[in-house]
């Protein structure tokens, strides 16, 4: 559970560090795994993976959510014929709620119900519509960012699973 990061620091954008802290709490992520993670994300540099938790560049948060999905999923095989797809970049710092709940969604293999019922299980109501918005691309006259409060009871939702 989110307990070391205040009501009034989530209505504030959060910086990667306290993202990923929060991530690694609420799901309950151990040191070995984060490190296991960083590797499966293709960061391998000892000082980074020490001071991830403390100095977290977009980069090094990509990675780790890159890496989630191979640790909770597996590595995707390449298929003949078929271009692999690049992953979704963290572009700018607004939208990093959209892409966190992107690649979870993908990390736990979730659908667009799941989502809503995992929301209703923390008392936010949503519909399948709203939801979409946040799948768009950023600049889609449909596209809308996702709120801390709604990443934060995600999250919650979440570590219940």
């Amino acid at each position: 559970m989110i307990t070391t990061i205040t009501q009034e620091s989530w209505r504030n954008q959060l910086n990667n560090s306290e993202l990923l802290f929060n991530i690694v709490q609420t799901l309950d992520i151990s040191t070995e795994q984060i490190q296991e993670i960083l590797k499966l994300g293709e960061i391998e540099d000892k000082e980074i993976v020490d001071q991830v938790l403390e100095a977290c560049d977009n980069e090094t948060f990509e990675a780790f959510l890159n890496g989630f999905i191979v640790y909770k999923r597996g590595k995707e095989e390449a298929k003949p014929g078929v271009k692999k797809k690049a992953p979704l970049p963290i572009k700018v710092r607004k939208s990093i709620n959209n892409v966190i709940l992107k690649k979870l969604k993908i990390a736990f293999s979730l659908t667009n119900e799941d989502i809503i019922e995992l929301f209703e299980k923390e008392g936010v109501s949503m519909t399948k519509n709203e939801l979409t918005t946040y799948f768009r691309k950023e600049g889609h006259k449909h596209y809308r960012r996702l709120e801390d409060y709604y990443l934060k009871n995600f999250l919650t939702a979440v570590s219940k699973l």
